[in-house]
């Protein structure tokens, strides 16, 4: 007799078939699988709540999976459109954002890629886009950081990523509990904010660090599992104070990555190739930048460079 719980009665069907090639990098890949995530949200219990308990869960969710598979593009097109898009990764400052905090903003974006050789974003493929925290107007302007993941999390009910106590309050899985965040501070001084969050969604632990020597820290976080609290506490990086040292972020990008050069640019590859690297990642930019004394308040960051 077949088990249920390990096969497939029948076999996968031929139409559940895995993707055909791989979504790459992990901005991508939430743009993806958005529209899924919204139709199981509304959709993971029988249509027919009689029925709830003659359904082994196994069952209902290769239903959902035929579902999905089966509907028309525009049944899933209608799904995705709706989707919220949220990221592990953002910025945090008062909406509607001001015209010199675009500029600051761009300046920090920029800073995600590499200038120190290797080409692309310093977090892979994909991953060149990051999302503004855009609050909820009846919430706080900005979100807070303590609250970001409520907003993260709560307003569009991601049951993936929260679940409730006995008690009736929210708490949070773990493997969101660190986030790169960028604000006013960020915006006004060059560093970003490592934060480490408990799983009641308070702050933990949080660390200053330039946008440029955060690779090896997502490494060792992502790719290793090492966590964010322990880093914060004890990675020389964050708590090198001449490293982590604020700069004015109204002075043009060039001069800013001057005087982190020492810490970054290993093999002395200089402005003039730094000028390239920025021509290729967002072109355009330097000329608006010169223009506006140093503030590029109207770029454009379609422009930015996603591979």
């Amino acid at each position: 007799m077949t088990d249920l719980e390990k096969y497939w009665p029948g076999g996968i069907p031929p139409h559940v078939r895995c993707h055909d090639n791989p979504v790459l990098g992990m901005a991508a890949f939430r743009e993806e699988v958005k529209g899924w995530q919204l139709f199981l949200e509304e959709n993971a219990t029988p249509r027919d709540g009689s029925n709830q308990e003659q359904t082994p869960k196994v069952t209902r969710r290769r239903q959902l999976v035929e579902e999905w598979a089966t509907m028309s593009q525009d049944s899933r097109d209608s799904y995705q459109e709706r989707a919220p898009l949220r990221s592990s990764d953002g910025l945090i400052v008062p909406e509607p954002i001001s015209p010199r905090n675009w500029a600051l903003w761009t300046k920090i974006r920029l800073m995600f890629y590499h200038f120190d050789g290797p080409e692309g974003t310093l977090f892979g493929l994909g991953d060149g886009s990051t999302d503004i925290v855009r609050p909820n107007r009846a919430g706080a302007n900005p979100v807070t950081i303590d609250g970001f993941n409520a907003w993260n999390f709560i307003e569009p009910a991601m049951f993936e990523n929260m679940t409730m106590t006995s008690t009736g309050t929210v708490v949070f899985h773990y493997w969101y509990s660190s986030v790169f965040l960028a604000d006013q501070e960020t915006l006004d001084t060059g560093r970003l904010l490592l934060c480490d969050f408990d799983n009641n969604g308070s702050l933990r632990a949080s660390g200053r660090v330039w946008p440029m020597f955060t690779e090896d820290l997502f490494n060792f976080i992502v790719g290793l599992g090492k966590p964010a609290y322990g880093l914060i506490k004890e990675d020389a990086w964050i708590n090198d104070e001449e490293i982590q040292a604020p700069e004015d972020m109204e002075k043009p990008i060039l001069e800013i990555l001057e005087t982190k050069a020492e810490f970054f640019d290993v093999d002395g590859r200089g402005a003039e190739l730094w000028r390239q690297d920025i021509e290729s990642y967002a072109p355009g930019y330097l000329e608006m930048e010169e223009a506006g004394g140093g503030m590029a308040v109207d770029y454009d960051h379609a422009n930015f460079r996603e591979d």
